[in-house]
């Protein structure tokens, strides 16, 4: 009878587990798509990094799927890589 439970306990943990690793990435991505317009995902996502010295959700590519404000292209790099700039004239 005790290995049932025991057994059920560690079902439990894991289900618990994956639903908050889940939870945790979802609230991540969430706070990286709204670093540029909400005060409070700027402060909590730097001190994700800084404490768990991370770069996003899965890595530091994750940043590259957001608009961290409007851009305007000044040209073309090696590989056909296109270079940006932060637009400034507002």
């Amino acid at each position: 009878m005790l290995g049932i439970v025991a057994f059920a306990s560690l079902i439990t943990a894991l289900a618990l587990n994956s639903q908050a690793i889940g939870y945790i990435r979802s609230r991540l991505a969430y706070r990286i798509n709204t670093y540029d317009s909400i005060d409070t995902s700027i402060s909590i996502v730097n001190l994700v990094q800084t404490n768990y010295q991370c770069c996003g959700e899965y890595s530091w590519l994750d940043w590259a799927t957001i608009a961290l404000g409007a851009s305007t292209s000044t040209g073309t790099g090696s590989g056909g890589t296109s270079i940006t700039s932060k637009d400034t004239s507002d």
